[in-house]
């Protein structure tokens, strides 16, 4: 798949330029590699080959609107394959997932050109918050949840067309330098064929009894891990029965109750219970948002007493600064 993390940094293989190149697409000397080792030209169409990166992924340029961009490439006997991801990746259509520029064949091969993100994973931006160094996305439980309202986003809008991605997790999502949010690797998803079933999810009608756990649901439970790894900086670790595990007190600091309510329900779903959907799922972290209990967190007395405070504290401040005056 296109960018595919670097599995020591964590960081996408497209993030650093050559040197002397800004761009990071000046094109080499040496004929291109496509995947298996078959050497192939260094140009296709209007497209210039640049340096190889792992993962089967070329820097190229856009010879004639002078941009540059990623592609992956291979030989006339991978051409037909090539094409067949070039179709479901352009089928996804949304700015969330890897967005496809153009698929040009020729005799030297095939080659699926797309936009290019730099930034480093969701998981390197975690361990750069154990560090010490908190990135903006994970500065407070407010950023989290943008955050991962953004990737519910993507989520919810592939689900619509009735797939599903099967391998979401803090490795898989890019954080752009520019504020872009990538969910990258839909090898998986491009396996499967499309499922009535998770289209029936999709329109809330019922589920079979028989269908214990869906690729919807498996997706939801996966949001439901990444939205605790933000929180409290590492995978949840299930113990004797608690599906979080130990959660110590530095990490309940970044975790409110009402997020960890929804993190439960999330790791909890499946056709017969937890969240419906994703879009039931990002409701949810809407009206944490807001300032308001979610669906799945029941306060006790005093929370309850206090949220009903904060939302009349206009109110509440008049009346007692009238009482002042009194």
């Amino acid at each position: 798949m296109p960018e595919t993390p670097d599995s020591q940094t964590g960081q996408s293989q497209h993030d650093s330029p050559r040197p002397g190149d800004e761009a990071g697409l000046a094109p080499t000397d040496q004929p291109l590699q496509a995947p298996g080792g078959n050497s192939a030209a260094r140009s296709l169409g209007r497209y210039q080959l640049g340096e190889a990166v792992d993962g089967g992924v070329n820097r190229v340029r856009d010879r004639l609107l002078d941009r540059g961009a990623v592609a992956r490439v291979a030989p006339l006997a991978g051409a037909d394959d090539l094409e067949q991801e070039a179709g479901f990746l352009a089928r996804l259509d949304h700015q969330g997932a890897p967005v496809v520029f153009d698929f040009v064949r020729g005799d030297a091969g095939a080659m699926l050109v797309m936009r290019r993100v730099e930034g480093p994973t969701l998981a390197a931006a975690i361990e750069q918050a154990r560090a010490g160094a908190l990135p903006a996305e994970l500065a407070s439980p407010a950023a989290v949840v943008h955050l991962l309202l953004r990737i519910c986003d993507v989520v919810a809008a592939v689900h619509a067309q009735g797939v599903v991605h099967h391998a979401l997790s803090p490795e898989r999502v890019v954080l752009g330098v520019h504020g872009q949010v990538v969910i990258e690797d839909w090898s998986v998803a491009m396996a499967e064929k499309r499922s009535p079933a998770t289209l029936r999810y999709v329109s809330s009608r019922p589920a079979p009894h028989a269908l214990a756990l869906d690729g919807l649901h498996q997706d939801v439970r996966s949001l439901g891990s990444i939205l605790f790894a933000c929180l409290a900086l590492r995978p949840p670790q299930p113990q004797d029965g608690d599906i979080l595990g130990n959660v110590t007190p530095d990490e309940r600091r970044r975790l409110p109750a009402g997020l960890e309510a929804v993190v439960r329900r999330a790791l909890d779903s499946s056709p017969g219970g937890g969240y419906a959907s994703v879009g039931e799922l990002a409701q949810d972290l809407m009206r944490f948002s807001e300032g308001l209990h979610p669906a799945a967190y029941v306060p006790g007395r005093f929370a309850r007493l206090g949220a009903w405070a904060h939302r009349r504290r206009r109110p509440l401040l008049l009346a007692a600064a009238a009482c002042l005056a009194l």
